[in-house]
C-alpha cells in the first residue's frame, strides 16, 4: 500500500469515529470532528506539555467481530471506536450497519464493571493512567459533573 493510500486509510477510519461518535451523541458529525481536533490540543500539565488523544485508537486491538451484532461477515468494514461512558473512554470494534441501526443509548449501554474494564484497557493501549483520563476529561468538559 503506498503512502498516499495509507493516510486516506487512515483518514477514513478517523472520518468514521467521528461518525460513531456523532451517532452515539446524537450529534452533529462537523461538531464532533471539531472536537476531535480539539482533544488533539496539547494539554499542560506540570510544566511539561504532553499531547494526550483519548480518540487515539492505533494501539487498540480491532476484534474480528462487531461488540454489537457479532458480525464477523466483512472484516474489512469493521472498524475500532471510542466511545465515552461515564466511567471513562473506551475502545471497541464496530461495523458500519450497527452503528446507523443502533440507538445511541444502545452503543453506550454496557454494565458499570464492564465498562470500567474496557476504560482501563484503553488506558492501557493508549499508555497513559486511569488519572490522566479523568483529567483530560474533565478538562474538556466530557467528565460528569465537570460542567
Amino acid at each position: 500500500m503506498s503512502q498516499d493510500d495509507q493516510q486516506l486509510a487512515a483518514e477514513r477510519a478517523r472520518v468514521l469515529r467521528d461518525v460513531v461518535k456523532a451517532r452515539l451523541t446524537g450529534r452533529d458529525p462537523d461538531d464532533v470532528q471539531a472536537e476531535r481536533h480539539a482533544r488533539e490540543r496539547e494539554v499542560s500539565r506540570s510544566g511539561r506539555r504532553t499531547v494526550i488523544n483519548l480518540d487515539d485508537v492505533s494501539n487498540c486491538p480491532r476484534e474480528e467481530e462487531c461488540a454489537i451484532c457479532g458480525s464477523g461477515q466483512f472484516p474489512q468494514d469493521l472498524f475500532v471506536a471510542t466511545i465515552s461512558s461515564a466511567v471513562g473512554v473506551y475502545c471497541t470494534t464496530l461495523c458500519p450497519p450497527c452503528v446507523w441501526r443502533a440507538e445511541p443509548a444502545f452503543l453506550g449501554a454496557i454494565p458499570v464493571a464492564i465498562a470500567v474494564d474496557r476504560a482501563l484497557k484503553h488506558c492501557e493501549h493508549l499508555g497513559i493512567t486511569a488519572d490522566q483520563m479523568a483529567a483530560v476529561m474533565e478538562q474538556e468538559g466530557a467528565w460528569p459533573g465537570s460542567r
